[in-house]
C-alpha cells in the first residue's frame, strides 16, 4: 500500500507540473514566433487555460492510474514514452472537451494544442523515466525506506527474499531461520541477506533492531506454534505479515488448471465478514473504476445508437411490418452476465414462427456445439436478408445497452436453450456483460464452425480486456460494417 500511494502521489504531481510547464512554455514560445492570435493575451489565462488543464489532468490521472495496472518499473525510455503518449492523448481529449464546453477562446488556437501535446509528451516521459529509476535504485536506502525482517524456513527463504527485493520501498535488514540454529549458520547469507537469528532468539533480535515489519514464511504447523510469539511482536508495535499455507496450496492447485480449456485467471483474496475472516476466490476481472468508465462509454455510445435506431424504425420498420404483418421487433430471452436473463431486441429478420421452425432445422446446424447457424436459413424473410447483410437488425440492441443489460463490446448472449446445454467452463464467457459486437464478431465469424472456438475467443477477450482492446474491436466492427461482410446469419 505504501508503494502504491507513493507512486500515485508522485506521478500525479509530476503530471500536473509538467502539464503546467508545457502550457507556460507553449505560451512564451508561440508568442515569440508569432503563432498565437492577438486576442489570446487579453483573456483570463488562469480561468480559460490553466484551470481546465489542471482539471483535465486530474480526470486523466483517475482513468490512467486507477483503471490500469500502473506501477513504477525499471523500464527503458521508449516504454516510458509510449506510456506518456497514451496518457497525453487522454488528457488532451478531456482538456479540449472542457474548453469547448466552457466556450473559451483558447480552443481556437491549433498551434497551442499541438505544442502542449508534443512538448508535454516528451517532457513527461523524460521526467518520469529518471524519477522512476531514481526511486527504484535509491529509495529503499533512504530513511523513508521500510526496514524489514524475515523469519522463514530455510527451503523457502531464497525465493521469498527474491520476491521481496522487487518492492523498491523495502530494505531487508536480516533473516531468521525457523528450522536451524544460529550457531550453525554463522556468516551465512541467503540471496545477499545475512542470517542473524533462529527460532529461539528472533524475538530478541526484533526487540533490539530497527524494524518496521516482520515477514513470517513457514509451514502451517510452525505457524500455529508461532502464535504466542506473534502476539508478543504485536505488542512491540511491529507490523506482522505472515503467509497463509492454505492459500498457497490453493494457488498451486489453481495454477495447475492452466492446461485446462479456457482456464480463468484466479485472484484469491482474504476478506472479513464482520469479525470472521474468509477466503474469496474469484476470476480476475476489470476493477470498479474500469467498469464505471466502460459503462460511461456504453451510455454515450448507446445514446447515439438509439438516435440512429429511431431513424431506422421508419426506414426498415415499416417494410418489416408490410411484408408479412408480423411484429417489427424480435424479442427473445437471452442470458447475460453470470446467468442473468434479459429480453434482447432485434429488428425482426425472420418469419413470425421462426423459433418453432428452428427445431426442424437442427440437423442442418453448421456450428458444432451450443450455437445454431445456417448459411441459407429458410426462415429469413426478403427484408431480413437485406438488413442482415448490412447488420441493420442489430441496431435496436443499443436500447439493451442503454438500460444496462448489454455493453457495446462483449460476448455474444446465448439463448436460454443454448445456455441450458452449457458445460461448466462455458459459463465463464458470461462473466462480463454480453455485447453488440465482440472478439468473435470481428474475427471472421462466418468462418467459425466450432462453438469451442467462440468460447476460446470470448475468454481471451475477458482475460485480456482493456480500453484499447474495446476500441480496436469497435473500429474493426465499423470497418466490417462498411465492407458489408460477415453479417449475422
Amino acid at each position: 500500500m505504501k508503494r502504491r500511494q507513493i507512486e500515485i502521489i508522485y506521478t500525479v504531481g509530476i503530471y500536473l507540473l509538467t502539464a503546467l510547464a508545457s502550457c507556460a512554455v507553449g505560451i512564451f514560445f508561440l508568442k515569440y514566433i508569432g503563432k498565437l492570435y492577438p486576442e489570446f493575451f487579453y483573456i483570463n489565462l488562469f480561468r480559460s487555460t490553466f484551470l481546465p488543464l489542471l482539471l483535465s489532468n486530474f480526470l486523466a490521472s483517475i482513468i490512467f492510474l486507477l483503471a490500469t495496472d500502473y506501477h513504477f518499473r525499471n523500464a527503458g525510455f521508449f516504454e516510458t514514452f509510449v506510456r506518456s503518449v497514451k496518457y497525453n492523448l487522454i488528457m488532451i481529449a478531456i482538456w479540449a472537451t472542457c474548453l469547448v464546453l466552457g466556450k473559451t477562446e483558447v480552443r481556437n488556437s491549433r498551434y497551442f494544442f499541438v505544442f502542449v501535446f508534443l512538448f508535454n509528451t516528451f517532457l513527461q516521459a523524460f521526467v518520469m523515466y529518471h524519477i522512476q529509476r531514481k526511486f527504484i535504485r535509491k529509495y529503499y536506502k533512504t530513511k523513508n525506506g521500510t526496514l524489514v525482517g524475515v523469519l522463514a524456513a530455510t527451503a523457502r527463504a531464497e525465493g521469498f527474499i527474491e520476491d521481496l527485493k522487487k518492492d523498491w520501498t523495502r530494505r531487508i535488514v536480516g533473516l531468521a531461520l525457523a528450522d536451524q540454529k544460529v550457531e550453525d549458520t554463522k556468516g551465512m547469507k541467503i540471496n545477499g541477506v545475512e542470517v542473524v537469528a533462529d527460532r529461539s532468539n528472533f524475538k530478541d533480535w526484533v526487540r533490539s533492531s530497527a524494524l518496521d515489519e516482520i515477514f513470517i514464511v513457514v509451514d502451517y504447523a510452525d505457524l500455529y506454534e508461532l502464535i504466542p510469539d506473534m502476539l508478543e511482536l504485536e505488542s512491540m508495535g511491529v507490523r506482522i505479515l505472515m503467509n497463509l499455507p492454505m492459500l498457497e496450496e490453493l494457488n498451486q492447485k489453481l495454477s495447475c488448471q492452466d492446461s485446462e480449456p479456457n482456464a480463468p485467471i484466479i485472484t484469491p483474496e482474504v476478506r472479513y465478514m464482520g469479525s470472521v475472516p474468509y477466503l474469496s476466490v474469484k476470476p480476475e476481472l476489470p476493477g470498479p473504476v474500469s467498469l464505471f468508465v466502460k459503462r460511461l462509454v456504453d451510455i454515450l455510445g448507446a445514446i447515439v445508437g438509439c438516435a440512429i435506431t429511431l431513424v431506422l424504425i421508419v426506414l426498415i420498420g415499416i417494410p418489416i411490418l408490410l411484408e408479412d404483418g408480423g411484429p417489427m421487433f424480435y424479442i427473445s430471452e437471452r442470458v447475460g452476465k453470470n446467468g442473468r436473463i434479459f429480453k434482447m431486441y432485434k429488428f425482426r429478420s425472420m418469419v413470425k414462427d421462426a423459433d418453432q421452425k428452428k427445431q426442424n432445422l437442427m440437423d442442418k446446424n453448421e456450428i458444432h456445439g451450443q450455437m445454431f447457424k445456417m448459411e441459407d436459413d429458410p426462415r429469413i424473410t426478403k427484408v431480413g436478408k437485406f438488413i442482415r447483410r448490412r447488420s441493420l437488425d442489430e441496431w435496436s440492441q443499443f436500447f439493451n445497452v442503454l438500460i444496462g443489460d448489454m455493453s457495446l463490446v462483449g460476448t455474444r448472449p446465448p439463448t436460454v436453450d443454448e445456455y441450458s446445454h452449457y458445460s461448466s467452463y462455458h459459463k465463464r464467457r458470461l462473466s462480463m456483460k454480453p455485447g453488440i459486437t465482440g472478439m468473435w464478431q470481428v474475427s471472421g465469424r462466418s468462418d467459425v464452425k466450432d462453438f469451442e472456438d467462440v468460447v476460446r475467443m470470448d475468454c481471451a477477450y475477458i482475460d485480456n480486456w482493456s480500453f484499447e482492446l474495446d476500441i480496436k474491436i469497435l473500429i474493426k466492427t465499423v470497418v466490417n460494417l462498411f465492407k458489408r461482410k460477415n453479417g449475422a446469419r
